[in-house]
């Protein structure tokens, strides 16, 4: 397996409406580097082991990447106070292709939060 993969092997694509579909995908805030031994991806040790082979704890629970033909969305659920200074659970989207706003926004539960990704990609 190559370790710049974008997505985990053995999991389905789910479809969120007949038009838009998500995947997990990896990102470097849950720590997937260090889950596969790896010490550098490209020069850069976001999400991987240390010398000592220690890490740091994750940012994130899970990565989604949400697709449709006008582009795409990724979606992250973050540990309280990983990607932001938040103290609970919560959602963040940016649209990272397509003709779309790439501005972040944030959500604190799943519903609200796709279907935001509807009116993006819908």
């Amino acid at each position: 397996m190559s370790h710049d993969d974008t997505f985990f092997p053995g999991l389905s694509t789910r479809e969120l409406t007949p038009f838009i579909y998500w995947r997990f995908y990896k990102h470097w805030g849950q720590g997937y580097a260090a889950g596969e031994g790896l010490k550098h991806i490209g020069g850069d040790r976001s999400g991987c082991l240390d010398d000592d082979g220690r890490t740091d704890r994750p940012f994130v629970v899970q990565a989604r990447l949400y697709e449709s033909l006008k582009g795409k969305v990724s979606a992250v659920y973050s540990y309280p106070n990983g990607l932001g200074a938040v103290d609970h659970y919560f959602w963040e989207i940016m649209p990272i292709e397509g003709e779309l706003d790439h501005e972040v926004e944030r959500f604190d539960t799943e519903g609200p939060m796709e279907r935001r990704i509807i009116e993006l990609l819908g």
